[in-house]
């Protein structure tokens, strides 16, 4: 989880991302291991995926079993010369 989450995040200097602390954004799923997987097809891209009981954007419940709350939590990332290599 470190290599898709902390790691991504400490490459684009991201110190308040990827990591459950206090402070950061909370970007969260909670899934089923053994249940997880796609429904989802060229013909009906829309269809949720199984398995996923949770989802929280910024510390807001988007998701709750089955349940789409359409709440916009998410936030743009729009500084390009923050992940700048230099």
């Amino acid at each position: 989880i470190h290599k898709m989450t902390g790691m991504v995040a400490d490459r684009l200097r991201l110190s308040d991302r990827g990591r459950i602390t206090v402070g950061a954004w909370a970007d969260l799923t909670v899934f089923d291991f053994n249940t997880i997987g796609a429904n989802g097809s060229i013909t009906q891209p829309t269809e949720y995926p199984n398995g996923i009981a949770y989802v929280l954007v910024n510390g807001k419940l988007t998701w709750d079993n089955g349940i789409y709350h359409d709440v916009r939590g998410g936030k743009a990332i729009r500084n390009p010369k923050r992940f700048s290599k230099a």
